[in-house]
Formats: structure tokens, C-alpha cells, sequence
């Protein structure tokens, strides 16, 4: 038996991808309407997906630039009565990392259902580190209109994104939004996706299926922070509803406490009222064997509620300090790597954070 040229799909055909020729669908573009693209709030028609501004070279600091190209917390809504839903995708370049699915970092996945009734139904399947794929996604047994929710790439940049549906399929709009206003999440690799199997596990994807809400992901991995020509950006999205600032793992406790001050202050000069969440880190394997990780969690906590106290006392009664750090005795099986969560992370994380926040909404 000749092992190194084993093929599982040979064996099981549940493990084979979704390719597709596309010769039976007809394609059309992500911002044709009714089409609804949404969680890009800086997005141009007609231009690539980017979740900030385009600045001119050393505005920001060059990661945040580059990690602003992947489409972490874009998604497309639509209704549609075709039987069959393909995709044909076109990225900058899909690199797969060792601890990320290719999903997650480079693929979609979608849902079906009305907001108070979405589940998951499917998810790309492509040769991991292909740039360019065209899949079929999804296909059904009968007819009839139905909604859709289609999540993008957490670590991947989209330059091209069409829709195969059936010959003479109705296209309609989704559902709106439960509000017009959007919820912004500025943070680490956590908060961009790392290292969800699929984009919909991501954490700000999964409280925006919770609450009908569009989601903001203004998460850069490793580069979360805190530098006031970030936020000012961050600052910049317009009709917010809250703001969440999630960032201290990659600052460090000391960068922290030195930075926070001043990112809320600029938050509150564009925006007097919005509430702010000062969201606690989840918990990093380290800290069971490392003192110095566990005795700077305590301090970025009590930063944080100092912070929160501080404003209160001074009149603003809209600066929160949010528990999102999970308590459970298993909270150390969350994670991939010890740092990057999986999906029972990230919905352990949304699950306990989900009741607080929805307060300040």
C-alpha cells in the first residue's frame, strides 16, 4: 500500500470540492441590486472591498493598511427563488495558514432563513491557496423565494465576487436591518476571525445574526493598537451605534493604559453620546503557567473599569466596562493555539457578552 499518494476522496466523496464549470447559471456581480453588500463602511462602489479608507502611504502604520484589504465582517444579503447558488471568486491571493482553515481565512459560507430564523446551509469548497474558484454552493430540491446571508473572507482580500443563479431566477432584497445604525468593533485577531472554521463563526458575524444589526470588523491582526490615527478612522463610521474597543492583547497592558485615555476621547469628540464597551480579553492558555500574562490580565481589567468609573464620574454615563472573559473551568479548550479561538470560543464569547451589550443598544 502506497500511503504517500492516498486521495480521502477516493473513499469518501463528502471530502471532494464544490467545483463548478458555471455553464448552468447566470452570473451577476455582488453590487448589482438589489443585492445588499453590507459591514464595509468605507466601501466605494465600483472599487475593491476595504474595510478602511484608502490614506495616502504612512498614514497609518503599514499593517493596519494591509489588513484593511481582507473583508473580515462583509456580507451580502439577498432573496432568491433559484434552486441553485454558485460563486465565482476572484482574490488578491488566498495563503492558508497552519492553524486556519481555508474557509475561514479564504472562503464563504451561507445562510438561509429570514433574521429570526437563519441557519447555516453551506460553505465554499475550493483547493486551499487558489485565488481564483467558482463553486457550487448550494443546491436545493424545489423551488420557492427564500433568504440568504452570504459571509465573507476573515483573511483574505475579495477583488471580484459574482452570484450563479438559475436562468430567469427572481432576485429581491433582504430583510432590512433591524436598525440603521452600526455596530463597530475595533480589536486584535481575535476580533478579525482568527482562527474561526468558516467566516460566520467569526464573533461579530455571529452577534450580528443574534440582533439583525450590521456589524463593523475593524479587527487587524496583531496590529490592534490603539494609534490615534487609527482610531480617528475607527471614529469615522458614520450612524454608530456603539462602539467596541477590544485591543489589549496586542498592546500589552502598558500600551493599553496609555492609549486608552486618548482613543475614547476621540471617539467622544465625533460622537458625545454613543456608548462605548471597554471589552476584557478572553483568557490566553499562558496565564495558567506564566505569572507575568496573569498579572497583567488584572491589569488590563482594572484599567478598563478605571476608566469606565472615571467617565461616569465625570458625567459620561456612556463608557461601560463589559466582562468578556469567559469563567468556564474548560475556558482553556477554546483555542487553537493557545492565543486564536475556535468556533467554541468565539461562541462562548458571544453568548456571554451578547446580554450585555444588547443593554446598550
Amino acid at each position: 500500500m502506497n500511503l504517500r499518494n492516498f486521495d480521502i476522496v477516493r473513499y469518501d466523496g463528502n471530502m471532494a470540492t464544490g467545483l463548478t464549470d458555471g455553464k448552468d447559471v447566470v452570473w451577476h456581480d455582488m453590487e448589482e441590486p438589489p443585492f445588499r453588500l453590507g459591514g464595509l463602511a468605507f466601501h466605494v462602489p465600483g472599487k475593491t472591498l476595504r474595510r478602511l479608507p484608502e490614506v495616502p502611504a504612512g498614514a497609518i502604520p503599514e499593517a493596519v493598511d494591509m489588513l484593511a484589504w481582507h473583508t473580515s465582517g462583509a456580507n451580502l444579503g439577498f432573496r432568491t427563488d433559484s434552486q441553485l447558488i454558485c460563486l465565482r471568486v476572484k482574490l488578491e491571493c488566498s495563503k492558508v495558514m497552519d492553524h486556519m482553515t481555508a474557509i475561514g481565512s479564504a472562503g464563504f459560507d451561507l445562510y438561509m432563513g429570514a433574521p429570526e430564523r437563519r441557519i447555516f446551509c453551506a460553505s465554499t469548497r475550493f483547493p486551499a491557496n487558489d485565488a481564483e474558484y467558482a463553486v457550487k454552493l448550494l443546491s436545493l430540491p424545489v423551488g420557492g423565494m427564500r433568504e440568504f446571508l452570504l459571509d465573507f473572507p476573515l483573511y483574505s482580500n475579495v477583488k471580484s465576487l459574482e452570484i450563479g443563479l438559475r436562468p430567469g431566477a427572481e432576485i429581491e432584497a433582504p430583510s432590512p436591518w433591524r436598525s440603521s445604525k452600526r455596530v463597530v468593533v475595533y480589536g486584535t485577531s481575535i476580533t478579525q476571525g482568527g482562527c474561526a472554521s468558516r467566516p460566520g463563526m467569526c464573533m461579530t458575524n455571529i452577534l450580528s445574526r443574534r440582533w439583525n444589526m450590521e456589524f463593523v470588523n475593524l479587527g487587524f491582526s496583531g496590529s490592534g493598537k490603539g494609534e490615534p490615527e487609527v482610531i480617528e478612522l475607527v471614529a469615522s463610521v458614520s450612524d454608530p451605534a456603539l462602539f467596541i474597543l477590544d485591543y489589549e492583547v496586542n498592546a500589552g497592558a502598558k500600551g493599553f493604559r496609555e492609549t486608552l485615555p486618548g482613543a475614547v476621547d476621540i471617539i467622544r469628540r465625533r460622537h458625545p453620546h454613543v456608548p462605548v464597551a471597554l471589552l476584557t480579553p478572553m483568557h490566553l492558555c499562558r496565564e495558567l503557567y506564566v505569572e507575568q500574562r496573569a498579572a497583567e490580565f488584572e491589569e488590563v481589567c482594572s484599567v478598563m473599569r478605571d476608566e469606565a468609573a472615571r467617565r461616569r464620574a465625570s458625567g459620561d454615563a456612556n463608557v461601560y466596562y463589559i466582562n468578556g472573559t469567559a469563567d468556564d473551568p474548560d475556558w482553556h479548550e477554546f483555542m487553537v493555539d493557545g492565543v486564536h479561538l475556535t468556533d467554541l470560543g468565539f461562541y462562548r464569547q458571544a453568548e456571554l457578552i451578547a446580554p450585555q451589550l444588547e443593554k446598550l443598544l
